[in-house]
This record gives C-alpha cells, sequence and structure tokens, in this order.
C-alpha cells in the first residue's frame, strides 16, 4: 500500500484537499460544547449534516448513523436524545456528542482540546475512559492539548511540554514526570497539588460571630404544574430544602457531581431563578439582615451590587461582540454611580 504525505500548511485553508482531511481524516473534540454546538439544532442534525458532508449517505442512513455513534459514546436512548437541543443535555451528554461528531468519518487521528475542562471529577473520569476505550479500538492516534497534568499521566504515553509557543521539553510521561530537565517543566510539576502534602500557612480572615447569608430550606422544583387536559408533568428536584450558614470572611466550598444543583444553588440566592420555597437571609453592612426572596427589583439590584457571581463558562458568558473594555464596564454603567471618567479610570 503506497503512503503518501500531504502538507497540510501549504494548501488553502478552504481548498478541496484539506476538506478531504478535516473531519474525515483528523477529527477534533472542542474545548466546550456549549460554545461549539449549535442552540438552535438538535444534537443528531449537527452528527447528520457531518456524517453527510463527508460521505455518501443519504438522509436516513446518516440519521441510523448518528444513533449508533450516539450509542457508542454511551449516551442512553440514542435515537431519542439525538432530538434533543443542546441545552437539554448535561455536560457530560454534550461532551459525549461532542465526541461522537468527532468520530463521525472514522478519523485516524484526534485532536482532543482540553475534553475535561468543564466536568466534575467523576464525569471527567468517565469521559477519559470513553475516549481512550475508543481510541483503542478504532486503532486512532491521539494529540491531547491539556494543562491538567493528572490528565496526561492519565492518558498519555508521551508527552511535550510548551510554553511561549516552543515545545521545551519532550519525553515519556515516566521521564516528564519522575525526571522533568527543563525548569519550567519542575515548576509546572511543583505547582501541581497533592493531598499528602500539608498546606502552606495562611494569613486568616476575620471570621464575623454573626453570618453575612443564611439560607433556610431552599428549594427549587422545576415541572409538576397541570398540563394540558389536567395531566401532571414531570417534577424535578433540582434543589431540595437547603439550609446553609455563611459568615463574613469565610470560605464554604460547596461540591458535587454535574447536575446535583450546585449552579442552581447559586442562582437561587442571587434569585436569578425563583425559588419554589425557603429563604435568603443577607445582613447589609450597615447590620441590618434582609430577606432577599421578598425584595423588590430596584432593592434586588442594590444587592447584586454586594454579591457577584463568577460565571462558569467565560466563552459562553461573555459577548464576543463587546471589547473586554466595554465587557468590564458594563456593570459599572449600570450602577450609575460613577461618571464615564472614573469608570475608564476603574477599568
Amino acid at each position: 500500500m503506497l503512503a503518501v504525505m500531504t502538507d497540510l500548511a501549504q494548501l488553502a485553508s478552504n481548498s478541496a484537499e484539506v476538506r478531504a482531511v478535516r473531519g474525515a481524516r483528523i477529527g477534533l473534540i472542542f474545548q466546550e460544547p456549549m460554545s461549539s454546538l449549535s442552540p438552535v439544532h438538535t444534537i443528531g442534525s449537527q452528527i447528520d449534516e457531518v456524517v453527510r458532508l463527508h460521505s455518501k449517505l443519504d438522509k436516513r442512513a446518516a440519521r441510523a448513523r448518528t444513533v449508533e455513534l450516539l450509542g457508542q459514546v454511551e449516551i442512553p436512548n440514542p435515537a431519542e436524545m439525538a432530538d434533543r437541543y443542546t441545552f437539554e443535555f448535561s455536560g457530560g451528554m454534550r461532551q459525549r456528542a461532542m465526541i461522537a461528531m468527532a468520530l463521525a468519518c472514522n478519523p485516524d487521528i484526534l485532536i482532543a482540546d482540553e475534553p475535561t475542562t468543564a466536568l466534575d471529577v467523576t464525569t471527567q473520569a468517565e469521559i477519559l475512559d470513553l475516549i481512550k476505550r475508543l481510541q483503542t479500538e478504532r486503532g486512532m492516534a491521539m494529540l491531547l492539548i491539556t494543562h491538567d497534568m493528572g490528565v496526561v499521566a492519565e492518558v498519555a504515553e508521551d508527552v511535550a511540554v510548551m510554553r511561549f509557543g516552543r515545545i521545551v521539553e519532550t519525553g515519556t510521561v515516566d521521564e516528564i514526570f519522575h525526571a522533568p530537565q527543563h525548569a519550567y517543566t519542575q515548576r509546572l510539576l511543583a505547582s501541581t497539588l497533592k493531598l499528602e502534602q500539608p498546606a502552606d500557612a495562611r494569613a486568616e480572615a476575620v471570621i464575623t460571630p454573626q453570618p453575612i447569608l443564611t439560607l433556610k430550606g431552599l428549594t427549587k422544583v422545576y415541572g409538576g404544574a397541570k398540563g394540558f387536559l389536567g395531566t401532571k408533568k414531570f417534577a424535578l428536584k433540582a434543589v431540595d430544602d437547603v439550609s446553609l450558614i455563611l459568615h463574613a470572611g469565610e470560605n464554604l466550598g460547596v461540591v458535587g457531581e454535574s447536575g446535583s444543583g450546585k449552579t442552581t444553588l447559586g442562582r437561587l440566592i442571587l434569585r436569578t431563578v425563583e425559588p419554589t420555597a425557603g429563604q435568603v437571609l443577607y445582613r447589609q453592612k450597615d447590620g441590618k439582615e434582609i430577606d432577599v426572596t421578598a425584595l423588590s427589583k430596584a432593592d434586588l439590584r442594590k444587592f447584586h451590587a454586594d454579591v457577584r457571581l463568577i460565571f462558569q463558562d467565560p466563552f459562553a458568558s461573555l459577548n464576543p461582540r463587546m471589547t473586554i473594555r466595554q465587557i468590564i464596564g458594563d456593570p459599572l454603567v449600570v450602577e450609575g454611580k460613577l461618571s464615564a471618567k472614573q469608570i475608564e479610570e476603574k477599568v
């Protein structure tokens, strides 16, 4: 069999030769499926498009191939789930759909760009196991792009360490992890937190005796109301009777798997999602405690000036049509307390 080498860098990006390689010979798993998948098309239709673009299958055969691929990446009820939209999939299922799309045309090389960045540790392990299994079954080569040294140790055989656009060190996993030669590689490994090592001593903030935030029986139920013809809809209890106390200066970690209700809890505290039951009590700087669940829109805006949210995914949260200057300055404009010059200086 004659092997022909092609220099892709010498071909036009939209040439037929490049299109024949991209997707068909080289598959790509994107870093953030929520930003990469279309919100207005079903998961199945997006995979159908890839299959039909690189094959001669008709619409029905392409859908059968799509359902087969979703089954291979262990999505339950693949025929039904193919008709669901991106927002109806959990983070782990969206990543599985991305893997199915990347494998649609049986590529020789799989490029996995931070494939588990936004996933919890349990889902991350499942996705890594899935990728390794599919790679072995299909005999693919894989280029894993990641900042997570743990993922490298779990998946890779060989490692290339990159800094400022250059490869500074290469070696087997054992060589890199146990005998790193380059100073940057050594710093990377030294910065990785090891549970057996004691945490560095750090200054402790003063914790107030009175709580700054109190949650009492906070509950959020989606669905459950009577639908058409009086039938009762399925109810999902996203947050169930949560009570917590947070003191000023304290760090409270809320840990759980994907879909356990962590993000919904944060939204309930801010009241960007209305609770089904329970209270959110916040102690203001003057010491007065207010019930956030009973605030008017005007008072809620004042509360949002005191309690801020760092979003999970900047790619999906930041407006691509705005500059960084506009994005940072926008909350200050909405607050309306500073002049244009003061906002410019603060940004």
